[in-house]
């Protein structure tokens, strides 16, 4: 019945089959597991993942050690669907374990796991067990897809761990090995995660040639609109830090692509960085005006805290062009935003009590900053 998609009616099945008292234990591990995977085939993640956990229970204690294995890959999997990475990473450890008691390969249910650990926040012991699963796929020979795959999740890892050299040079190989594949959305992907980290350590000429190439390889996959937007935006960013007017067209690219898929966050974006480039190259009033149109479609969307990120940005171009009356506003409306995100709220704060007394208001400014300080 499940075989021809008919799941409402085989979930009722499986739910009678579970309700009888007489089901022995082998059969009812079985029916759990099928009812967890069809719960997870409807989006129910965390009720299947209780249906597998249930299914582990009973395989335990019939000693079933293979199929027990196999329970605690499809929990680890339920649970890190259900955006609960903890208690994946438990039963993703369980799996691993097992497969290496039965001499089996763990090589993918590693991946998972150290997946899942870095999820968690353990980054540094997934970078080590993603360095075993890439340096097992290369000693099997595994395609080029696989580990490049792999590799960047290691690159990840390593970032988030701290380690940006090791990360460039992983980036660097996964964008290699996507290349071979042909995945060409992926291998522009590698090579802009490398290209902003050479960028926060200050090698801008590096990390605009490998956004350039990442440029010219993500147009062979125009389908993956999500990689192209990225790339593209990336590129204009740096361009835009620069005072290189080529950054428009990549901005212009970026948002009439945004407005076709209705990605209205993206848009917001992507004009906000507009704002940043025109004020870059010193069109204040263009370079405002985009950031406050940014601002608007943050709010518009939800999203405060970036709207307030973009009115920050607004009201210091003011303030630093001799404009300091006009940025008062704009920094209050940033200070609205910023009400739920405290850092922003600090720093937008402390700003305008420093053009407030600029200005000669003292009061007002003694007053934003008592807030502060309470």
């Amino acid at each position: 019945m499940l075989s021809k998609g008919d799941l409402e009616a085989g979930s009722s099945l499986l739910d009678r089959l579970l309700a009888q008292d007489d089901l022995s234990r082998g059969h009812r591990a079985q029916a759990l597991q099928t009812r967890a995977r069809v719960r997870g085939g409807t989006g129910s993640y965390s009720e299947g993942a209780v249906d597998a956990d249930e299914s582990c229970r009973l395989l335990a204690d019939l000693g079933a050690t293979r199929a027990l294995g196999e329970a605690h890959l499809l929990a680890g999997a339920l649970w890190e669907d259900a955006d609960d990475p903890e208690k994946a990473v438990s039963r993703y450890r369980l799996a691993t374990r097992i497969a290496g008691e039965e001499g089996g390969d763990a090589t993918g249910v590693d991946f998972r796991l150290a997946r899942a650990m870095l999820r968690v926040g353990d980054a540094e012991e997934a970078a080590e067990l993603f360095g075993d699963v890439l340096q097992r796929e290369e000693e099997a020979e595994a395609p080029a897809g696989s580990r490049a795959m792999t590799a960047s999740m290691l690159a990840r890892a390593l970032s988030a761990a701290g380690e940006f050299g090791q990360s460039v040079g992983a980036h660097g190989y996964a964008s290699e090995l996507f290349g071979q594949a042909e995945e060409h959305a992926d291998q522009a992907m590698s090579m802009t995660e490398q290209a902003k980290i050479l960028a926060r350590f200050e090698e801008h000429d590096d990390a605009i040639a490998l956004l350039e190439s990442a440029a010219e390889i993500v147009r062979r996959a125009p389908d993956a609109v999500g990689a192209l937007t990225e790339v593209l935006h990336s590129l204009g960013q740096a361009y835009g830090g620069r005072g290189d007017e080529r950054a428009f067209a990549l901005f212009d690219e970026v948002a009439a692509l945004a407005r076709q898929h209705e990605a209205e966050w993206l848009l917001a974006d992507v004009t906000d960085s507009r704002g940043r480039a025109l004020a870059e190259l010193g069109r204040v009033d263009e370079g405002v005006s985009a950031a406050l149109t940014a601002a608007d479609g943050f709010a518009a969307l939800g999203d405060l805290g970036s709207a307030g990120g973009s009115e920050l940005f607004a009201a210091r171009v003011l303030a630093g062009n001799e404009r300091s009356a006009d940025a008062v506003p704009v920094y209050r409306s940033a200070i609205e935003h910023a009400a739920g995100h405290p850092p922003l709220h600090q720093v937008a704060s402390l700003e305008l009590g420093n053009v407030l007394e600029a200005l000669g208001r003292h009061s007002e400014a003694a007053e934003v900053r008592a807030v502060v300080e309470s």
